[in-house]
């Protein structure tokens, strides 16, 4: 089964907004087709995470601290920070993990669910395309990324196979931020900007999505294209229909990835 793919679909048969209710009536529909409660319940954490983000916060919320926590209440992450993340990084999977959130914006259910069969890396190199939601919407992984993906000895394998490009839970993609993060010494303590608040901010996947939006935008791509790769709804007029095919998507994205990159340090 496509996460991404039943995703939509769950999606589509909402006639109103999506809620926590009608979210549990799908999770119900999936136990009946006899898949695992285990990955129901992955399934139903991955959904709830890319509709809170693309449609609705479905009313969640961490005492009087957003959903969005990251982006509301501190600064957005440096370059100098990812690229010290990337360093950090225990792994070679987990570093490639950190680079794909941070040269694409997305969140968590995306790199989740994404395919080796939903990404052309062969007809733009140094990049590659990635379609998600039946080609609703584009971007594009950075060439910082698609060379860490291609030192993974399974990478060949995995593309030939049309697999999943990490095949990562939620809570396991949480933990390889977190501990790149403590690794860099690059951890947010809220005492510095809430007195009142005793709690040690921890980095988080929802972050990089500020990050990216803000590199790009001052790499010079326009918000319709930035809105476009980050999924998000996009109201334009049909004449710039053209700024969201691929060749327009990838001359914009190489003129900011110097913004991205995860190696070198761009003011």
């Amino acid at each position: 089964m496509d996460l991404l793919v039943e995703t939509r679909d769950a999606l589509f048969r909402f006639d109103t907004p999506p809620s926590r209710e009608k979210l549990n009536k799908w999770k119900e529909e999936l136990i009946a087709s006899k898949l695992r409660p285990g990955t129901v319940q992955q399934y139903r954490n991955r959904v709830l995470s890319f509709l809170s983000y693309h449609i609705d916060r479905l009313g969640k919320e961490y005492g009087n601290r957003s959903y969005r926590r990251s982006s509301i209440l501190f600064d957005p992450l440096k370059q100098g920070e990812v690229k010290l993340m990337v360093e950090k990084a225990k792994h070679r999977h987990h570093k490639a993990v950190i680079g794909f959130l941070a040269q694409t914006g997305q969140r968590v259910a995306v790199l989740g669910g994404i395919t080796w069969g939903m990404i052309d890396w062969t007809g733009w190199k140094p990049y590659g395309i990635a379609s998600v939601l039946e080609k609703s919407y584009r971007f594009v992984i950075g060439k910082d990324t698609m060379s860490l993906l291609d030192q993974w000895p399974e990478t060949e394998k995995r593309k030939a196979d049309g697999g999943f490009v990490f095949g990562l839970s939620e809570r396991q993609i949480h933990r390889i931020v977190a501990e790149a993060a403590d690794d860099a010494n690059v951890q947010k303590d809220s005492r510095e900007s809430m007195p009142d608040k005793t709690i040690l901010y921890r980095v988080h996947p929802d972050a990089f999505p500020t990050y990216w939006n803000g590199r790009v935008r001052d790499g010079g791509m326009v918000e319709l294209q930035r809105k476009h790769m980050m999924g998000r709804d996009v109201s334009y007029d049909p004449r710039e229909r053209d700024l969201f095919s691929v060749d327009r998507l990838v001359a914009a994205y190489s003129k900011a990835e110097p913004k991205l990159s995860l190696f070198e340090l761009v003011e």
